[in-house]
Parts: structure tokens; sequence; C-alpha cells
């Protein structure tokens, strides 16, 4: 598993390396201006699921649905956040492309998700 400073750079989707070396720098700068204090910095990566009708919506399929507890039609996003001392905010999110939409590149382009997301 990589280390959260390497996650927050490759960020949750696949990102071209204009786009990492963007990321980077904003994570540096971000942690270099949060006040430091005895707790340290911890990384936070969550998923959120969302039960939805239909097969259009992009990420769409019958998934665990943590919110239901139970297998639906659902999507689900990942979200990754940092927490220094008192200071919490969110980083970055994005849809989990499941398997099937993955290898399903027609279906992806017909729902505007770009060639570069696997």
């Amino acid at each position: 598993m990589r280390d959260f400073y390497h996650a927050a750079v490759g960020g949750i989707a696949a990102v071209g390396q204009a786009g990492q070396a963007e990321r980077a720098s904003k994570l540096s700068a971000l942690s270099e201006s949060i006040k430091s204090d005895d707790l340290g910095m911890i990384g936070l990566i969550d998923e959120t699921s969302v039960a939805k009708k239909g097969d259009v919506t992009p990420g769409v399929q019958r998934q665990y649905c943590g919110a239901l507890g139970k297998q639906e039609n659902g999507i689900v996003t990942v979200h990754l956040g940092v927490c220094r001392g008192g200071f919490k905010t969110l980083l970055d999110s994005g849809l989990f492309l499941p398997e099937s939409w993955s290898h399903d590149r027609e279906r992806c382009r017909a729902a505007d998700i770009p060639d570069s997301v696997v």
C-alpha cells in the first residue's frame, strides 16, 4: 500500500503528469501552511455509496452499498482528506469505476468518462 503522500499525489482517478505535479505542489504547500502540533498529520480515505436506479449513471452497478448495508444497484465515490491537529480538509474525491465499466469503453464514452480513467 502506498503512503498517504503518494496516494494524494496520484489522486483518486488516473491523472496525467501535469495533474500529478500540480497536485504534489498543492499538497506540499498545504502541509507546510497547516499549523503543526503534537498530534501529527493523518491521511483519511473514505468511500460513500448511494443507491441508484437504472444503468446509465456513470459507475452504477449492483454492488455493496454501505448506506443500505447490502448489495444494491448504486454508485461508490472515494474521498481523500487530511487531518493535522485541529485542521481537517477534503483534498480530492472521485467516482469508483467498477471493472465492468472500465472494460466497456463504449459505455464509458456514452457517459462522458474519458478513456484515461480506467
